[in-house]
């Protein structure tokens, strides 16, 4: 492998926002490696995350050296309630992880 060449992601900001059963978490994501980057999957508090479309944007999703990316994830109540917080883990076919712990708003969806 050239040491020149790697994968390094910023999530730049995470926004939480109610949705219909739960809460919409929208990453910002910066590739500011020097290779494009694939995402393999993301979990929430190491729950591996569906690649459906209803639950989340990942599916092959590539984002590209200096690009940036808005992955999202779906989450719903139960068993993520008001005031708690989530640990959102992306994972690359490289092999690396990106973490962002985001609060639960305590405003939002009611059961």
């Amino acid at each position: 492998m050239n040491p020149q060449k790697f994968e390094s992601l910023e999530i730049r900001n995470a926004i939480v926002n109610a949705v219909d059963g739960g809460w919409l978490v929208t990453m910002y994501v910066r590739n500011i490696g020097t290779i494009d980057a694939e995402i393999r999957y993301i979990d929430v508090n190491n729950t591996i995350i569906s690649k459906d479309s209803v639950l989340t944007n990942i599916d092959g999703l590539v984002i590209r050296i200096q690009s940036e990316a808005e992955v999202w994830v779906k989450i719903s109540n139960p068993p993520y309630q008001r005031g708690t917080s989530a640990l959102l883990t992306i994972h690359t076919t490289e092999g690396n992880q990106y973490s962002q712990l985001v609060i639960i708003p305590e405003f939002g969806f009611e059961k």
